[in-house]
């Protein structure tokens, strides 16, 4: 059963990247859906999907690692897993919080 939930966790992963990478997910982006008109106007939504779609796809890719682990019981692929989907949620997190790189 924790296997077939980690599939479905990469899969939705996967799904969600794709679709807000692709500029049609705009709106399941946390704080840009909220944002006024006047600073929706300010961003550049292109790049900012971009971004936000690269990350949800790298995470994916990370989730593969504890997957493979559990799926031949060893603990420490899964656990190198978590800690690298942890490293690229906190270096994403950063780059697209710093050097307003989303300003038009």
């Amino acid at each position: 059963m924790p296997l077939i939930i980690n599939v479905g966790t990469i899969l939705l992963l996967a799904i969600f990247g794709l679709v807000i990478r692709s500029g049609k997910g705009a709106f399941l982006i946390a704080g840009y859906n909220t944002a006024s008109k006047e600073e929706k106007e300010k961003t550049d939504e292109k790049k900012l999907c971009k971004a936000v779609g690269n990350l949800f796809l790298s995470l994916a890719a990370c989730w593969i690692l504890p997957t493979i682990g559990m799926a031949i019981e060893k603990m420490w692929i899964l656990w190198v897993g978590v800690a690298l989907s942890t490293v690229v949620c906190i270096i994403g997190v950063v780059y697209m919080n710093t050097g307003d790189r989303f300003r038009k």
